[in-house]
Parts: C-alpha cells; sequence; structure tokens
C-alpha cells in the first residue's frame, strides 16, 4: 500500500542506519558466506519490519535481496 511506501521514504535516514548497523556487525567471513548472507537478509528484514511496526503502517517486507554485495 501506498502508507507503507511512504512510512519507509519518511523513515529512510533510519532504515539506512538500521542495515548499515547490521551489516557492520558481521564479520568478513559472515559476508562472504552465501549461507550466512541469508541470515542477514532475515536480519534486516525484521528490522525493517520492525520500523514499520513501530509507524504502524500497515505491510510487511516478505524477501530482502542484495543487486550488488560489494566487501571492502
Amino acid at each position: 500500500p501506498a502508507s507503507v511506501y511512504n512510512h519507509l521514504d519518511f523513515q529512510h535516514p533510519k532504515l539506512r542506519d538500521t542495515i548499515i548497523r547490521i551489516l557492520a556487525s558481521k564479520r568478513v567471513e559472515e559476508l562472504d558466506n552465501p549461507e550466512d548472507r541469508e541470515f542477514i537478509k532475515d536480519d534486516i528484514r525484521f528490522a525493517v519490519n520492525r520500523l514499520l511496526e513501530a509507524g504502524l503502517a500497515r505491510g510487511e517486507v516478505l524477501q530482502v535481496y542484495f543487486s550488488e554485495f560489494i566487501i571492502q
């Protein structure tokens, strides 16, 4: 729904910070392992859904996709 998109847009800085914190908390070995990346996607999905619930937006992230994954 449009309200979910609007809420995500409004929460963009908080959302970005949350995702960066999740990724920064992982070891390189976890980021490099495809199986561990699936767990990281779940962590991100759960965190985004918590933000949506906190904002009372009616919607849910069902899947997280990485279009690029660069480890420096």
